[in-house]
């Protein structure tokens, strides 16, 4: 008998933690990232997978538009080399077509790779439910849900412009009454606190506040679109925003959200300042050396380009010789792909469970 008391005074002792933590839901979100680390090599797997197959749909959506490129190139003066050089450095051309060509095919890769967040979605939410999804899961070959993913994206597109298309319209009214462009000039010129800048401002706020109100009222849309318990390929993509308006209608629950977002991205500075010195270094040393390897009239007319951050690039490596700059070169690159490894690793898509876990312990 007494055996059976404890049993029981132990279940109801757990039973309060666990009620502890779903009440904490910082807490709570912690725990699930860990689930994150104990499935740690099915985690990576899964994000290889699903970056492999990112990278062939989207291959796949943009071919008709490069094959229309390789075309147009018959009939103009551009070519196939302007296509690889905008892929390194995607800069925009003088030529108007390809540009609007360039303009879609970016289009396509950020519609193509959110869907990228939808089957990890999926794999978040068989971790929560302490399950492992199996790589043989049709999730990939399911493409009349990728359809219906892309029509979702640009009515959240839509919604997501409206408050920017208002701000536009009201920055126009704020033109017409102050007359021309000139006009504006001199009031801003007069004071800096002036009735333009200062309905600009106001009006710059309140688009600002609408754009990440309005985020937040449909990003959960994609959360309803992924589960399988909620998914239903008959129903409308209209039918997942309205869902997602209705589940974080409470204010208590934005602040909840809020304060999730904040704490990640203090967590994730550090990670990011470092990846910001090593992409930094890698530029001072590539243009630095790629300087001093020229002609005297072509170092004279990069320096004139940019007198002051040449200048800067000349007092902090000119002490150094070309070989020892190589050598800098080569360990910032060791540094680099390491970091990146180390990120893809641990870091990688960590910010998906934070949603998911939210999703799931605080809306549904």
């Amino acid at each position: 008998m007494k055996k059976i008391i404890k049993k029981l005074k132990i279940k109801m002792w757990i039973s309060k933690k666990e009620e502890k933590i779903k009440r904490n839901f910082i807490l709570q979100t912690i725990l699930d990232i860990v689930l994150l680390f104990k499935n740690f090599i099915h985690w990576n797997i899964s994000k290889l997978i699903i970056n492999i197959y990112s990278v062939l749909v989207w291959f796949i959506f943009i071919l008709p538009l490069i094959i229309i490129f390789i075309i147009y190139t018959f009939f103009s003066d551009v070519n196939v080399s302007m296509l690889i050089s905008w892929m390194l450095n995607w800069k925009l051309l003088y030529d108007l077509f390809w540009n609007i060509l360039l303009v879609l095919i970016v289009v396509v890769y950020f519609i193509v790779f959110s869907y990228s967040n939808i089957l990890l979605f999926r794999v978040n939410n068989k971790y929560i439910d302490w399950k492992q999804l199996k790589y043989k899961n049709k999730i990939f070959l399911d493409f009349k849900r990728l359809f219906k993913f892309i029509k979702l994206s640009l009515l959240n597109l839509l919604i997501l412009s409206i408050p920017l298309v208002i701000f536009a319209i009201l920055i126009m009214w704020l033109f017409m009454i102050s007359g021309s462009i000139n006009n504006v000039l001199e009031i801003v010129k007069t004071w800096v606190f002036n009735y333009f800048t200062v309905f600009s401002l106001l009006f710059w706020l309140i688009a600002l506040i609408s754009f990440a109100y309005l985020y937040y009222k449909i990003v959960f849309s994609y959360l309803l679109f992924s589960d399988d318990k909620v998914y239903d390929s008959s129903k409308k993509v209209s039918f997942y925003i309205k869902k997602s308006f209705k589940i974080t209608k409470w204010i208590k629950k934005i602040l909840k959200f809020s304060t999730l977002i904040i704490i990640f991205i203090l967590l994730i500075l550090p990670f990011n300042y470092i990846w910001k010195i090593l992409d930094n270094n890698w530029k001072y040393l590539s243009d630095y050396i790629y300087y001093t390897s020229v002609d005297d009239n072509t170092k004279t007319n990069i320096k004139e380009s940019d007198v002051y951050y040449y200048n800067a690039l000349e007092l902090k490596f000119q002490w150094k010789d070309i070989v020892e700059l190589r050598k800098d070169a080569k360990m910032n690159l060791v540094y680099d792909i390491l970091f990146n490894v180390f990120n893809f690793l641990f870091i990688y898509w960590l910010f998906i469970m934070i949603f998911s876990s939210f999703y799931r312990r605080e809306l549904v």
